[in-house]
């Protein structure tokens, strides 16, 4: 079972993330701000973090560089936000493995997890060429 983290300050819309993938057999837990979303990867690491970019105090961009400073294993990080262009920027600059543009189905949100992974995947397989 893989271990998701739900990041995003709309409740709502956290709690029904992690309610669809949980449906999906994923083990999926939420953080309400950066803050939280930091105290829950290090009390119990998640393999796949969807974070929300534009969040008040600590944005999505410093928690995502901050996680992966401190991660031991392999993290995926998923960008979600309204603004395609902040997504695409922060893509671009390496911080994040997917990005899903809200409104989001729950295929979109799974697909940018496949693609995530897949490219974890490739990038793996080049280092140890």
């Amino acid at each position: 079972m893989r271990h998701v983290l739900v990041v995003d300050d709309n409740r709502s819309l956290a709690d029904s993330v992690a309610l669809l993938l949980e449906d999906q057999g994923f083990e999926a837990r939420v953080a309400y701000s950066a803050e939280e979303a930091w105290t829950e990867a290090k009390r119990t690491p998640p393999e796949i973090i969807i974070l929300d970019i534009r969040m008040p105090g600590i944005g999505g961009l410093e928690l995502a560089r901050a996680l992966r400073a401190v991660a031991q294993l392999p993290l995926l990080l998923i960008a979600f936000t309204g603004s395609m262009l902040a997504a695409e920027h922060a893509e671009l600059r390496g911080e994040f493995d997917a990005v899903v543009r809200k409104p989001a189905s729950l295929d979109d949100i799974i697909h940018a997890m496949q693609y995530a992974e897949t490219r974890m995947t490739t990038r793996d397989a080049l280092r140890h060429r």
